[in-house]
């Protein structure tokens, strides 16, 4: 089927697969028989071109007539989705697969125009899983900037200093390396929340989670990787916890590989923590954040959070995905362990990418 993107490649990660370039303004990107066009402005042509040069046809909007839309009294909004509909017409695309962030006003005049639409995710998600190898190398970049934050953040770290104090610190050490936009700096109770920040000093004896994912400047690739630590002495249940989660995600780096499903993954760290007396998705507690609440990972590219998915509907590992494996146990009210490192699924197994002790 015939393909239509409508975005910009900063904030749509369907987009910025097929066109590797950092484009502000939204354009309209189509594949007809496996030939790919784009109806794009004047600012934007030439580097469109240059970063995907194979596109068969970049149509400038204004030699399909968008000056003289709005000379003749047409909004400016109409007049770039008219522009869309010729650009259509033009490439003979009158069925057409999208993504599901494809734009409203957009889908409604094509449609209008008589061009059959289909939201259909799983075929653009499909298309990002085996990462090129600009994608990979920055990932790679992206992992090397989030370990310069772990390293700062272990250096950094002693009763008294706070939360904030800690960030800066993770900041300015990631920053010169990747984009750093938000990211978790935990402890004590907040530790138990999954994806919650913490305030105010840090102390001794209970878990700090420092969880970065930073992204490559160049090809707006992320990574995702995450470590506990403890100030002097961890609580001996913090310390159990540790060793057991430890000992869950290096069963799951050595059972990596093409065609394992993340949902059998996912069940064999269920089974090491129910066995351990831990509550899961499988066998939940009263809440809903305690034991294992969460999948054992996820896939990573250019989002954060994107297939394969590592939890109990978990597809097959392919060549090429890139994964992380970040086993979790909490306790509401008392505190969190986590540690995520990420992983290339390789042709025979698996490639860890990250490099950071995972040490309390």
């Amino acid at each position: 089927m015939d393909v239509l993107i409508d975005a910009d490649t900063v904030r749509s990660p369907e987009l910025r697969h097929e066109v590797p370039a950092a484009i502000l303004d939204p354009f309209l990107y189509g594949e007809r028989e496996g030939n790919a066009f784009a109806a794009v402005s004047a600012l934007d042509a030439a580097n469109i071109a240059k970063a995907r040069p194979e596109l068969r046809q970049v149509d400038v909007m204004s030699e399909l007539g968008l000056m003289e839309l709005i000379a003749g009294g047409m909004g400016r909004a109409e007049a770039l989705l008219e522009v869309r509909a010729r650009a259509c017409e033009v490439w003979g695309i009158t069925e057409a697969a999208v993504p599901p962030t494809f734009p409203l006003a957009t889908a409604r005049y094509l449609e209008a125009r008589g061009i059959t639409l289909h939201v259909d995710g799983e075929r653009f998600a499909a298309r990002r899983r085996r990462k090129n190898a600009a994608e990979l190398e920055g990932i790679k970049r992206a992992t090397r900037a989030a370990e310069h934050g772990l390293r700062a953040a272990r250096e950094a770290l002693r009763e008294g200093l706070t939360c904030e104090e800690l960030r800066t610190i993770v900041r300015q050490a990631v920053e010169p390396h990747a984009a750093l936009g938000e990211f978790t700096v935990a402890t004590g109770p907040d530790t138990a929340t999954g994806h919650g920040s913490s305030s105010g000093p840090i102390s001794a004896g209970q878990p700090v989670i420092v969880d970065l994912w930073p992204q490559d400047r160049a090809t707006a690739t992320f990574s995702d990787i995450a470590r506990t630590f403890v100030v002097r002495e961890p609580d001996p249940e913090i310390a159990r916890w540790h060793g057991l989660v430890q000992a869950v995600l290096e069963d799951a780096l050595e059972q990596v590989r093409p065609g394992i499903e993340g949902k059998q993954l996912y069940a064999r760290a269920c089974d090491r923590f129910e066995a351990e007396g831990f509550h899961t998705q499988r066998k939940p507690g009263k809440q809903l954040m305690e034991g294992f609440p969460t999948a054992l990972g996820h896939g990573v590219g250019l989002e954060v959070h994107e297939d394969p998915g590592l939890g109990r509907s978990g597809t097959e590992l392919l060549p090429g995905d890139v994964i992380t494996l970040e086993p979790f146990l909490c306790r509401p009210g008392f505190g969190g362990v986590q540690i995520e490192e990420i992983v290339l699924v390789t042709e025979n197994g698996a490639e860890l990418l990250s490099d950071h002790p995972r040490s309390l």
